[in-house]
């Protein structure tokens, strides 16, 4: 079944693509893009605070996202355990739309 945990996924995706410029799961073929997707064969550039760097709350926010089985996935239960990641720490929720 499709639920709102397949749109967390692609959230994941975009996030990635948003913050590194390419895909998680980019190959040659798109026969090797499913085998990285199924084998979760995903290149995280390297976890720091640096500039080149994905920030540890990024890496964490995408990993959880982009986890295979949709039961455990972040969101799945609740949306507000997207909200409250520590990728989100400086969005005021309550006024976003002011």
């Amino acid at each position: 079944d499709h639920t709102h945990s397949l749109d967390f996924w692609s959230l994941g995706v975009i996030t990635y693509e948003f913050l590194t410029g390419a895909l998680p799961f980019n190959d040659e073929t798109p026969e090797k893009v499913f085998k990285r997707i199924l084998s979760r064969e995903i290149k995280f550039p390297k976890v720091g605070r640096d500039e080149d760097e994905m920030t540890p709350e990024a890496y964490d926010f995408i990993n959880k996202l982009l986890t295979t089985d949709p039961s455990k996935r972040l969101g799945y239960k609740n949306i507000n355990d997207i909200k409250k990641h520590p990728f989100f720490a400086d969005i005021d929720w309550e006024h976003i739309m002011e």
